[in-house]
């Protein structure tokens, strides 16, 4: 027991050294641009003519006067270790509102109001009461407050019986755990009591240093004291007939101090292929895969908060960077952060720094907003155009992956300086300095070519690279029936027409559409038509039928009948004329992901004109009328007529209106949010509205030279497939 003790001093003595010896180099390159700042200031001729200025401003904010500064005498203040009297007299709240325009004042931590000076954590943003309209109270008591501190379950999903498991690891997996599964923590003290037999599915126990800053402190590493806890636990796992799943979420080179988890794990999963390689060769006869990092897109999505709809219009053309200690370490001074200085604004969530390490580094100390909590890192993903990576070795390879992975669910375009082995194409968009830098100017220059392409990266993570993504893979691996993630839900297609010439289109665009589990019903809104002829476009064995009504009956009536003859659990309103691309349905069912969506549908944001064959793009509606929520008390969101969609149980309660012979999809939303449904505007891609070249073919009129005014041409309706039907 002694040599172990002696181990485990010399072990922290070792670790000690290496913080003190890191401490000292960061001194030391601080204490190096402080000098460059001095020299500046020293060569400036505005320190001079600014000096009376600075003085009055001092003593007017109740300071007291600022000392003489002659021209023999202009070296800078300095306090606590660091310049202050050049810091800036802009408080945190115009700092904000500068780096931030539009931001709302609820957002901006009032708390950090002055020029900072202190070795606080420096913070000038907290997005919790704006979020909190997307995620709910209990998600934001989960997020806020340590849950690995508590022996109760914890669930923030909506299904009624999810599948439960056991964790051990750190408190940011388990938040975004219990999104997908009711997941019970393994406490220190009463871990017997937590695994009850028959009680999980499985025992998942991820690889970290620290579980919390109370329990199981570096218990899980080999020379940990808690080790033979841990060993215990899990012994007492495969004596009670538990499954155990080891997730090494860890870089290769700290391999050693997690390798020896593997011996007791029914299966072992490792974030990356070369750490899978290390635990093939360690654990020949052991299940090894690789299981790559995974967000939680309840947590990471671009769906936005009315509050955030103008600072997101205002920031699509400005590119963040979360790495403001790489700043420090010296990415102040690569080429392509120097040349895109200009439209960056720095974070950091990774670490802490205090307002006094702001002179660190000159050159993007007036473009920081701070530290940032998860919430606040989520919503400014939702308003940033571009996201700028570099490799850090501050950060693990497998951790900036994940942070990739999260900033694309958000909507930003990635792109790292350098190559990189991308398990999903296109992330991040990877180049050297200047054909980055160039890439980046043309997508911020462009709108529509930047929303394309987060969302074609977009529809990838969210289909297959979300955390139930992974815990299915676990519990398949374990040969369990557990189900993660449930089936694509059957979405039926109600289609009221009046124009049957125009059904084989429609029959062809419902074929072309991948979502999988699909049906298409049409009501023909005339007596008079043939029904045998419109039953005969349909092919042996498709899931497509006919009904037919007369035209005493309201489009509503049409709608509320079609859905009757459906039991599935979601529906879609579409209409003859309008274009629907092949990831149309797919790509609203994946916003499911995201949260318990009712009600929801796109954004009118392109228009074909039939008469000149060109397809517009409306900026503002694309821009501020996409990816929203809008919740009960505020206006309807925007959603098109034509793709209004929801839940069963939806159209059950609010039935369209069989009294109203126009305005009936307006009239149908504005009763969805009276009966306390949000909805959701989705992304505008894979619709367009049609207009037709034919007077008196439509019902609604629309100013069509006021649209061509407000809109850009993008293409012809023949290159719409790699322009909107994306």
């Amino acid at each position: 027991m002694t040599t172990n003790i002696d181990e485990l001093e010399l072990h922290e003595a070792r670790e000690e050294a290496k913080r003190l010896q890191w401490l000292l180099d960061h001194k030391t390159r601080e204490l190096a641009a402080q000098k460059r700042r001095e020299d500046e200031i020293l060569q400036s001729t505005s320190w001079r003519i600014t000096a009376p200025l600075r003085a009055i401003v001092t003593k007017l904010r109740g300071r007291g006067a600022a000392p003489a500064v002659s021209e023999e005498e202009v070296s800078p203040q300095v306090c606590a270790g660091g310049i202050t009297a050049d810091i800036g007299d802009e408080n945190g709240v115009d700092r904000a509102k500068r780096l931030l325009p539009g931001i709302p004042e609820a957002c901006i931590n009032k708390a950090e109001g002055g020029p900072a000076h202190g070795n606080d954590a420096y913070r000038l943003l907290d997005f919790e009461n704006v979020m909190s309209t997307l995620l709910g109270d209990d998600t934001i008591q989960l997020l806020n407050h340590p849950a690995a501190e508590s022996q109760s379950e914890h669930y923030v999903g909506s299904r009624s019986d999810p599948p439960r498991i056991a964790f051990l690891g750190s408190e940011e997996l388990l938040r975004e755990l219990a999104f997908d599964a009711r997941v019970t923590p393994i406490t220190e003290n009463r871990w017997r009591e937590n695994l009850a037999p028959g009680r999980f599915a499985f025992a998942l126990v991820e690889t970290v240093w620290h579980v919390n800053n109370r329990e199981w402190r570096y218990s899980l590493t080999a020379e940990g004291r808690g080790r033979p806890t841990v060993e215990s636990l899990l012994r007492h796992c495969h004596e009670i007939g538990l499954p155990v799943a080891v997730w090494f979420r860890e870089d290769v080179s700290n391999y050693a101090s997690f390798a020896w988890l593997g011996r007791h794990a029914d299966r072992i999963y490792a974030v990356d292929a070369p750490l899978a390689e290390r635990l093939r060769s360690d654990y020949p006869d052991a299940c090894v895969e690789v299981l790559p990092v995974a967000v939680q897109p309840a947590l990471y999505n671009p769906i936005r908060p009315r509050p955030l709809l103008k600072p997101s219009s205002n920031l699509r053309s400005r590119i963040l960077f979360d790495g403001w200690w790489e700043l420090i370490e010296g990415a102040a001074d690569s080429e392509l952060l120097s040349t895109l200085r200009p439209d960056i604004v720095a974070i950091e969530s990774e670490w802490e720094f205090g307002g006094i390490q702001l002179t660190g580094c000159p050159d993007f100390r007036d473009q920081t907003v701070g530290c940032v909590r998860p919430l606040d890192r989520a919503a400014l993903g939702k308003m940033f155009g571009i996201e700028l990576f570099r490799e850090s070795s501050l950060i693990p390879r497998w951790r900036q992956d994940l942070m990739m992975l999260r900033s694309v669910a958000c909507g930003t375009v990635a792109v790292q300086a350098g190559t990189r082995n991308q398990f999903i194409p296109d992330l991040p968009h990877t180049g050297d300095g200047a054909a980055l830098a160039d890439f980046v100017k043309k997508m911020l220059a462009d709108p529509l070519q930047r929303a394309r392409h987060s969302q074609r990266v977009f529809r990838q993570v969210l289909a297959s690279h979300c955390l139930a993504d992974r815990l299915q893979c676990i519990s398949e691996g374990l040969g369990l029936d557990q189900q993660f993630v449930e089936p694509p839900p059957r979405i039926a297609c109600l289609l009221v027409t009046m124009r049957p010439h125009l059904l084989p289109s429609c029959l062809q665009r419902f074929r072309e559409n991948l979502y999988p589990n699909k049906e298409l019903i049409i009501v023909v809104h005339d007596r008079n038509c043939d029904l045998r002829a419109a039953r005969e476009l349909v092919r042996p064995g498709e899931p497509i039928r006919f009904f037919q009504l007369g035209r005493e009956h309201s489009l509503g009536a049409c709608l509320n009948f079609a859905f009757a003859q459906t039991d599935a659990s979601y529906w879609t309103k579409m209409d003859d004329d309008d274009l629907y691309g092949p990831h149309y349905l797919s790509d609203l069912m994946l916003y499911r992901r995201t949260g318990d969506v009712s009600v929801f549908g796109k954004p009118a944001a392109f228009i074909y004109f039939e008469a000149d064959d060109e397809l517009h793009w409306l900026p503002i509606r694309g821009e501020q009328q996409s990816l929203q929520m809008r919740q009960p008390g505020e206006a309807v969101a925007p959603i098109a007529g034509g793709t209004i969609s929801g839940r069963r149980e939806v159209l059950e309660t609010v039935p369209f209106s069989e009294r109203r012979r126009r305005g009936s999809d307006s009239d149908f939303l504005n009763r969805c949010h009276e009966s306390g449904y949000a909805t959701l505007a989705t992304d505008y891609f894979n619709f367009a509205r049609f207009r037709s070249k034919h007077k008196g073919f439509h019902t609604w009129d629309i100013n069509e030279e006021g649209v061509r005014s407000n809109s850009a041409q993008v293409t012809s309706l023949a290159k719409a497939s790699s322009n909107v039907f994306v």
